[in-house]
């Protein structure tokens, strides 16, 4: 699965502060998933991220 985003920046790990509202969504996504990425394109970026899966 991916997101797109029209924003160029290059995304990154953050470590917010307990009471802070944003900045999990990437750390929720490493922790969660097999593998994760992201791809530059002439509109912006994808997000995308993939699932281990079990017999």
């Amino acid at each position: 699965m991916d997101v797109y985003d029209s924003c160029i920046e290059i995304p990154r790990m953050r470590q917010p502060d307990d009471l802070e509202t944003s900045g999990r969504g990437l750390a929720i996504v490493g922790d969660l998933s097999h593998n994760w990425g992201w791809t530059l394109n002439p509109y912006g970026k994808s997000v995308w991220f993939q699932l281990m899966a079990w017999p």
